[in-house]
């Protein structure tokens, strides 16, 4: 048996066979359109589902200034290491009272739009990483699969299809459609609970262990007189 697709194809396929079941054929939008309405569904969910990604960018001689990713959306940088070493995120007050960015030592960065800055002589063939969370990408090829995961797909169809009916200005059938997929965004944001690990989690010891007296012995109390 053929395993079930998840790409922009099948999701365009899923809007069409729905809009079908409402009587009609679904065939008045184009795959252009309903692929946009779907990249745009994907936007929507984004604050729930943030794409956690590293990014790698070697350093050239004397060159302070980076661009990432060109048409990734970067939600938050986590972390940037140059060299092997941590550099600290710089405000940006603090990073227009340096007088001279490309002296010293590398020791700080800057997020400036889709521009990294770093603040110090940056040597040449030099890993630069960058641990970021992001957008998840919008879907350009038939074949692309979406970045979001697959129990967010009922979702996305809901609200590609509040788009159709909008687009018709049937808006009754649009924002009843749209209804259904702010409830299902909704379980999605109950469920889109930020990953942990596991070694990074603080425990609470359920056991107690008693006072101890000047000599090494437990203190005497009401419920051990003996003080053994």
């Amino acid at each position: 048996m053929e395993p079930l697709r998840r790409d922009i194809q099948s999701l365009v396929r899923v809007v069409r066979e729905e809009l079908r079941a409402e009587g009609a054929d679904g065939a008045g939008y184009s795959d252009f359109f309903i692929a946009n309405a779907i990249n745009q569904a994907m936007g929507e969910l984004s604050g729930i589902y943030p794409i956690r990604d590293n990014i790698v960018i070697t350093t050239e001689e004397g060159v302070n200034e980076y661009s990432i990713v060109e048409d990734a959306v970067i939600d938050d940088v986590l972390r940037v290491i140059y060299d092997g070493a941590k550099l600290d995120g710089m405000v940006l007050d603090d990073y227009l009272e340096v007088v001279d960015k490309t002296e010293g030592y590398v020791r700080g960065w800057l997020l400036w739009g889709k521009e990294i800055r770093l603040v110090g002589k940056v040597e040449g063939n030099k890993r630069l990483d960058l641990w970021v969370t992001r957008a998840p990408n919008p879907m350009i090829e038939l074949t692309d699969t979406p970045e979001t995961p697959y129990y967010a797909d009922a979702a996305i169809v809901q609200y590609t299809i509040a788009s159709c009916y909008r687009e018709s200005k049937e808006y009754e059938r649009a924002s009843f459609h749209h209804n259904i997929f702010l409830h299902k965004k909704a379980e999605l944001l109950q469920r889109g609970v930020p990953q942990g690990q596991k070694g990074s989690r603080v425990y609470a010891k359920s056991g107690y262990f008693p006072p101890v007296g000047t000599r090494g012995r437990y203190r005497r109390s009401d419920t051990n007189p003996g003080g053994d």
